[in-house]
């Protein structure tokens, strides 16, 4: 029995960041192969599986040294890249030519199952057509609230099978599943600014301004949002780091609003994060005297870790 997977790589790349930084794991897409053989053994009475092709298509971030690094994984696991060019900063085509050679592969050379990581809900034609060519059709997916990657509803309907990637993560444990996911190794993670994104560090502009109470305000109020922002990033940034040295609390204060705080708690897991500093530490910053835009507040961070 022969399959073919195809893989969009504008989305399993949110997947494999979610994974990388979020769990702290690596995706060994050799073994991520041998798995869907093994499913799709499974749905046919322990029948032999040949995975027969095996793309990626992408768009080309050549300055994302983590998409980089994405594909660079991809291509040592034996699966083609298959490249568009980035119009703009539109990451446009993908899957239009996924949808083109998958259908020229299923006219050249049949196979019996079509398999597909993916999210998008433009994909639905696509599997219409391999259903009704008797072709099975198995579908790989997974939702990242924080990147506010979601799985089209339409799609998951119109395939005869699906995976959740998320419950493989689950169940790691299992014999089948243990080897897809392997350890970082200290030192590996090559974006620490990235990695943190998972561990609930807001963006400035994600936090409420002080004289709004509330996250979720009417439109009329979001005008108001970048001057209170601009009030809050003129006070000073405390860290302080509590015992054990994988926890911080940040607070915001201005001059004219002693009161004023935000007590988000961060974790991390990494050996490096905090490896300057001891339990009890407090760091002050004083943003109003760095003339650079802090963006996120991990960028700060770094600068004071430095």
């Amino acid at each position: 029995m022969k399959a073919n997977l195809y893989i969009d790589g504008n989305f399993v790349f949110h997947v494999y960041k979610y994974v990388m930084f979020g769990c702290r794991k690596h995706i060994n897409w050799k073994k991520f192969i041998d798995y869907i053989k093994i499913y799709i053994s499974d749905k046919e009475n322990g029948t032999e599986v040949l995975v027969d092709s095996k793309c990626c298509f992408g768009t080309t971030h050549y300055i994302d040294k983590n998409r980089h690094d994405f594909y660079t994984d991809i291509g040592q696991a034996g699966i083609m890249k298959m490249e568009n060019a980035l119009v703009g900063m539109k990451e446009d085509g993908v899957d239009v030519r996924l949808a083109v050679e998958a259908v020229t592969d299923y006219f050249e050379k049949e196979y019996d199952y079509f398999v597909i990581f993916a999210g998008d809900g433009d994909y639905v034609p696509l599997v219409d057509k391999m259903n009704s060519k008797n072709v099975k059709t198995l579908l790989f997916y997974m939702d990242i609230p924080e990147e506010k990657t979601r799985t089209s509803h339409a799609l998951l309907e119109s395939v005869k099978y699906k995976v959740n990637f998320r419950s493989l993560l689950e169940a790691r444990a299992e014999p089948d599943i243990e080897s897809i996911f392997e350890d970082v190794e200290p030192g590996k993670i090559p974006d620490l600014y990235g990695g943190m994104r998972f561990e609930g560090i807001p963006r400035f502009t994600d936090m409420p301004p002080f004289d709004i109470p509330q996250f979720d305000m009417p439109p009329h109020y979001q005008e108001r949002r970048p001057f209170t922002q601009r009030r809050i990033l003129k006070g000073r940034l405390r860290l302080s780091l509590k015992d054990p040295v994988n926890e911080m609390t940040v607070s915001f204060a201005d001059p004219q609003h002693p009161g004023l705080k935000f007590l988000p708690v961060f974790r991390s897991d990494n050996p490096f994060l905090f490896s300057k500093c001891s339990a009890g530490d407090e760091i002050s910053y004083d943003v109003a005297n760095n003339p650079r835009e802090p963006g996120r507040l991990m960028a700060i961070i770094k600068d004071i870790m430095k």
